[in-house]
């Protein structure tokens, strides 16, 4: 009769814990789906609502904002991306092609149509520890609320982060922030690099869902001449 009641009490225990459980723990919102930017701008400085209501551009230190200055454009193209070679992480993120997110257990990856690159982004629950560096640097994610929050730190700063030749440095470090509001995807990045920024600053994009859209093979060879991208036609490590 004791074990009986033992057993009665211990599996109340169990029905109680699952309740608390089920109502404190809040679901993972889905961010599934291919989705397309709505409010692209070329200079990434145009997408920030605080830097456009003030007409300013990026806050850049000295030394960076005479380097923007002097960036020969017209041989440039687009920069690295133009010779097929990866695209800055903001560049990437909100360029007119589409992107897919898919969320795994312990991960949230980007399938990208430009290069068709793929990000991965940890959400198990590891730090940075200390990565290589690398053109999309090291990414870790979590949830906060219907939020999903990306600190990535690791990027060799090389990549330009916009199309008019906006570049971050071996320090930059991005926070992004994905929200979901039915067809439609809130989307900010901050980003914050000493060496090339005076402060941290955001930009803010919308992306629409694409229900029906796949992402189609992209094929681009490093240095692959290219008639009419004066980017193909540079040395690579110009």
């Amino acid at each position: 009769m004791k074990f009986l009641c033992a057993a009665c009490v211990f599996a109340g225990v169990l029905a109680y814990s699952a309740d608390v459980t089920a109502q404190t723990t809040t679901p993972t919102p889905n961010l599934n789906g291919v989705w397309t930017v709505t409010n692209y701008r070329a200079k990434l400085s145009d997408m920030s609502s605080e830097l456009a209501a003030a007409k300013q551009d990026a806050p850049f230190t000295p030394q960076a904002a005479e380097r923007y200055k002097n960036l020969d454009r017209a041989a440039l193209d687009t920069g690295p991306s133009s010779r097929c070679l990866p695209p800055g992480i903001a560049f990437l993120m909100v360029m007119p092609y589409a992107f897919e997110i898919i969320q795994i257990p312990g991960r949230v990856l980007t399938f990208h149509e430009f290069g068709n690159y793929v990000r991965q982004i940890f959400t198990d629950g590891r730090g940075h520890t200390d990565p290589d560096p690398t053109w999309l640097g090291h990414s870790i994610g979590r949830y906060e609320g219907d939020t999903l929050v990306v600190d990535t730190i690791g990027f060799n700063g090389k990549a330009w982060l916009d199309q008019t030749g906006l570049q971050g440095s071996d320090e930059l470090h991005t926070v992004e922030r994905f929200r979901r509001t039915g067809s439609e995807l809130d989307y900010s990045i901050t980003l914050e690099d000493p060496k090339t920024f005076t402060r941290p600053w955001t930009a803010q994009a919308t992306f629409k869902l694409q229900p029906n859209f796949n992402i189609v093979e992209f094929v681009c060879l490093e240095n692959n001449t290219y008639v009419g991208s004066p980017g193909m036609k540079v040395p690579a490590n110009k």
